[in-house]
């Protein structure tokens, strides 16, 4: 009796398992994602809170520049750029299923629902207004974004996405009078990093954004002043002085086990004012604005329905030997 109990269990168990089988195959379902975004505003350049204004310079050039790429596997890359005097607004870079089915369009600095529909990688930028008044600009103080993102859905895919604006922003000037300069903005950063629990060993996830200022005379290139904006006054900053400095604004995240790692600086305000600069020389102004994410996934192996199989049938097999050795030990069965 013991012995028919032991394989009723056996035979009902091994067939729940074949059964099952349609639920094991394919794929585990995991996701990775990976976010940065950097927004400015209000940027200016003033003297004792008077905003510079272009008639302070012997000469004045400003040529702003931005750049926009994004790479996905199975896809095609793109990349976009776009330069101007003032504002610059170049087009957005988003490749795989996810930029039609989400959808994502341009100028698009938000973060998209966790897990997508579709896999994409994408990076955007815009920047308009000018930092002095006179200048040709849809407002005197500059208002700026950055975004970058990744999330993938399938095994064996990697993503990246990359804005920036500024990196090749180069504002020549001469002064007519001995001026320091302050520079005054608000600024925010977020991050976003997340892997499923189905994420297997090598997938990986990051993001940073990075932010920074720096003066160099035009001829022969000395540093004059350099900041890097870290959350710290006093910190990270060479020939000037920080007045505000509300928030790290050169961060990077990752990520190489399952979870999520979250980065928002909120909104803050940020000035310092450079040394003593000269009359009659010839500086470069250097404004760098850069958001990156990166994203790899790998999903964790599920078992092959020749596997399952396998283990259904030993299953059976057990519950039979248990049966004979019952009879074995037990004459009266």
């Amino acid at each position: 009796m013991l012995g028919s109990k032991t394989l009723r269990l056996a035979t009902v168990t091994a067939v729940a398992s074949l059964l099952a089988l349609p639920a094991f195959v394919g794929e585990a379902h995991a996701a990775a994602k990976a976010f940065s975004s950097l927004h400015v505003e209000d940027f200016i350049a003033s003297e004792g809170g008077t905003q510079f204004d272009q008639g302070d310079f012997d000469n004045l050039g400003i040529t702003n520049s931005g750049q926009n790429s994004a790479t996905l596997t199975g896809f095609a890359g793109e990349v976009f750029g776009d330069a101007g005097a003032a504002d610059i607004d170049p087009d957005h870079a988003c490749v795989g299923n996810g930029c039609a089915s989400i959808p994502i369009g341009d100028n698009n600095f938000s973060q998209q629902a966790f897990p997508p529909p579709d896999s994409f990688a994408r990076g955007d930028s815009r920047q308009f207004g000018a930092i002095i008044t006179g200048t040709a600009a849809s407002q005197d103080s500059v208002t700026a974004d950055t975004v970058a993102g990744a999330q993938l859905l399938t095994s064996g895919e990697t993503g990246l996405g990359t804005s920036n604006v500024g990196t090749d922003t180069v504002v020549s000037f001469s002064l007519i009078d001995p001026r320091q300069v302050t520079f005054t903005f608000a600024a925010r950063g977020t991050l976003d990093v997340r892997l499923d629990p189905d994420s297997a060993p090598g997938s990986s996830t990051g993001a940073d954004f990075e932010f920074g200022i720096t003066i160099r005379e035009a001829d022969g290139g000395a540093l004059v002043f350099s900041w890097n904006p870290n959350g710290t006054v006093d910190g990270a900053i060479v020939g000037g002085t920080e007045n505000a400095d509300g928030a790290n604004l050169n961060q990077e995240i990752s990520r190489l086990l399952p979870g999520q790692t979250i980065v928002d600086t909120g909104l803050g305000l940020f000035s310092a004012t450079t040394g003593l600069l000269d009359a009659g020389i010839n500086y470069t102004l250097t404004i760098s604005h850069n958001s990156f994410a990166r994203a790899s996934l790998v999903l964790q192996e599920v078992p092959e329905p020749a596997t399952l199989a396998l283990f259904s049938l030993g299953l059976l097999v057990i519950g039979v030997m248990a049966m004979r050795r019952r009879r074995s030990d037990d004459p009266t069965a």
